[in-house]
This record gives structure tokens, sequence and C-alpha cells, in this order.
């Protein structure tokens, strides 16, 4: 939903920054003066530009998927593509430092992971 909502906003912003430097420069008066009527030309960009867009969020996913050689693997065929078992130490330290930091566990899964690098550079420690 917050995808959609963030659509809309992102295509109306662009149509508003649109009509506002179109103003600004004087075009509405030149359009108008040529018998083209101002607000039937934002409405055409308006829906030129959802088509646009909706054709781009929509091949996004398939474009990047085909030009990284990305292959989803919906069953696994061998051990390799197999899960890896949880882990119940590291799930019991990412709990407590999650626990004793505050911190979502994403961030603190991440720290872990860290923490197990050999030597970690300056920047990550």
């Amino acid at each position: 939903m917050m995808r959609i909502v963030l659509f809309l906003a992102t295509n109306l912003a662009v149509l508003l920054v649109a009509s506002i430097t179109l103003r600004l420069f004087g075009v509405e008066s030149y359009l108008n003066s040529q018998g083209i009527n101002f607000t039937s030309l934002l409405i055409f960009c308006f829906v030129f530009g959802m088509a646009g867009s909706l054709v781009s969020l929509f091949i996004s996913k398939w474009m990047a998927k085909r030009s990284t050689g990305t292959v989803v693997i919906e069953t696994p065929s061998n051990a390799t593509e197999q899960l890896s078992p949880p882990d119940a130490d590291f799930d019991q330290h990412v709990a407590a430092w999650q626990q004793a930091a505050g911190v979502s566990h994403e961030h603190a899964t991440l720290l872990r992971i860290l923490q197990a690098c050999p030597a970690p550079c300056a920047q990550t420690q």
C-alpha cells in the first residue's frame, strides 16, 4: 500500500514541479496564445508519465534479474541449494545483543556477523 502511495505522490510531485516551472518561465501564456490549453497539456503529461512509470515499475524486477543472471531457487535440487540449519549459539548472541542494546534484529545480526570476521577494518568495528 505504501509503495502505491509513494508512487502516486512522486508522480504528482513531478507534475507539480513541471507546472510551476512552466508558469515561471512564461510557457503557459505562450501556449494559451497559440491556442493550446495548459491544463489539458498537464493532464496529457500526467497520463503519459504515469503510463511510462508503470511500465518501468513492472519491468524493473525482471530487468534486474535478467541483467545480473539471477536464478531464483524455488525448490532446492542439491545439497548446495538447501537452507543451512539454524545456529542456536548465533541466535542466542543476536537475541542477547538485541535486548541489551535495544536495537532491531537486523542490526543485532549484522553486528554478530561483523564480530565473526577475522580482522575487521576500523570502520566496521
